[in-house]
């Protein structure tokens, strides 16, 4: 029995011996997150089935898509949703937009999502978001992407992204969604809570997370419950899968030049592993601990440039008019 103990012992010590030791007193990351500015349009169809059919007026239309917005702005700002802020950007006027006299009258076609997606590629832009301040200073805020509502079935889809994943950091930031729904050229309308659910899904794509339908890339496991990026499923949660908040997390680090506020320089922060791991009473562990906390902890550390951008971002609110910020896009006339 006492050979068994001290078998046993010595086992434990060597645990400890080789992994390092955690310094309580560490802070840890907190990412100051920059913001996505989203522009919606609408094709032919979205406008005359609302306004013919339905007899909605101009007003009453783009309440409708700043709705759709509000809600996913709303699911992003929380934590499952990698806490992300979205913006709208409603600095043109959507009934001459470049994406209002958008028709297919084969819309339905294997390949009208293609045409789409291509006619927002050659119309829309996208790219980085300024403000100068009074003082002359020009800051980066973030990336701009596109949405088009529109009401047919292009390609035989509720919606789409376009094929970059993630394209966030590209030219081509643009999805479609439909309030139809039906078989062909017969459209009805579609539940708002599917059209919500669609919108979250795909500007998941573009946030650079990848289908899960029935594989390890996302959280989908058989009887559920799956994650937002599942797909052939119903009722998602809104939530991120370990494996798709890793992807995004990383788009939105280095897309978004997000930083790491915890202190105010790298220097302090080692110094402040250096003591907390200078507390240990195994002296063999002391450099371990400090390699392993500050790779760690003392990463992309926010320059002031950066954190003057944040508070500048603090400071918009949305909807976003014109002559506020500078964004490629209609609202420039670029």
């Amino acid at each position: 029995m006492k050979r068994l103990s001290s078998l046993m012992a010595l086992v434990v010590l060597g645990l400890a011996l080789t992994a390092p030791a955690v310094a309580q007193g560490i802070a840890g990351p907190r990412y100051v997150k920059k913001a996505v500015y989203v522009r919606i349009h609408w094709d032919r169809t979205f406008y005359e089935y609302w306004t013919v059919g339905r007899r909605y007026s101009v007003a009453q239309l783009n309440a409708l898509v700043n709705g759709y917005f509000d809600r996913a702005r709303a699911v992003y700002a929380t934590g499952p949703m990698q806490n992300i802020d979205l913006f709208l950007l409603d600095d043109f006027d959507r009934v001459t937009g470049p994406m209002a006299d958008y028709y297919d009258s084969n819309s339905s076609a294997s390949d009208g999502d293609d045409r789409l997606l291509n006619a927002m590629r050659a119309r829309l832009k996208t790219g980085n978001v300024q403000k100068t301040t009074p003082n002359g200073t020009t800051h980066l805020l973030g990336r701009t992407l596109n949405i088009v509502f529109v009401h047919a079935n292009y390609g035989g889809l509720g919606g789409a992204a376009d094929v970059t994943i993630p394209s966030l950091g590209t030219g081509d930031a643009n999805a479609f969604f439909s309030t139809g729904a039906g078989q062909g050229s017969t459209v009805n309308e579609q539940r708002q809570s599917v059209v919500d659910e669609l919108i979250l899904h795909e500007l998941g794509h573009i946030f650079g997370g990848q289908h899960g339908s029935r594989n390890e890339l996302a959280d989908c496991p058989f009887g559920g419950p799956f994650e937002i990026m599942c797909a052939g499923y119903t009722n998602l949660q809104r939530r991120f899968g370990p494996a798709n908040t890793n992807r995004v997390g990383n788009v939105m680090k280095y897309t978004l030049q997000r930083c790491n506020s915890a202190y105010s320089s790298v220097s302090s922060c080692e110094n402040a592993v250096s003591t907390e791991c200078s507390r240990i009473l195994d002296y063999t562990q002391i450099q371990p601990c400090i390699d392993a906390n500050v790779a760690a902890n003392c990463r992309d550390i926010c320059t002031g440039t950066q954190k003057t951008a944040r508070r500048v971002i603090n400071s918009l609110t949305s909807p976003i008019g014109r002559n506020v910020v500078v964004a490629p896009g209609p609202g420039q006339n670029q």
